[in-house]
């Protein structure tokens, strides 16, 4: 469920900055298009990286993290809609309904844990065999040749 939930998040954040760049580009002059397309995209990025991002330092927690980002896709589909792609708006938005609803009903302790693994790695030292520790101890009552 966690694979399938990323997997749709990550190509719904893909499709909504193709959409943020599309609609600039279809509802502005196309002197403003370049400028505000490009200063959206980067804000969006900036923000993203900030505050949603898996491995982001200040993530927003839940349940504002998959409402926002939820209306941030739906906004991403009207845009689509708007810019005269109706169909591409549409499966967006189903796209974004479907997340919510995987996030909503779909979330567990284990995968809790898991995007926590995620955002704090455990240290190299710890990944460290039981006989390569400095561990007098750990090598008694084995038999080497």
């Amino acid at each position: 469920m966690l694979l399938l939930r990323s997997l749709l998040s990550f190509l719904l954040e893909l499709a909504a900055l193709i959409s943020l760049g599309v609609a600039a580009f279809h509802l502005l002059p196309l002197a403003w298009a370049v400028p505000v397309g490009i200063a959206s995209l980067v804000v969006v990025v900036l923000a993203w990286g900030r505050w949603m991002a898996p491995r982001a330092s200040h993530r927003i927690g839940r349940p504002a993290r998959p409402l926002l980002a939820g209306g941030f896709f739906l906004l991403a589909a009207a845009l689509l809609a708007l810019s005269g792609l109706p169909w591409p708006g549409l499966a967006m938005g189903v796209g974004a309904s479907a997340l919510l609803g995987l996030e909503r009903f779909g979330r567990g302790r284990d995968e809790e844990r898991r995007v926590r693994e995620v955002r704090l790695p455990v240290p190299p030292e710890q990944h460290l065999d039981v006989n390569e520790r400095d561990d007098p101890g750990a090598d008694a009552g084995r038999d080497d040749p």
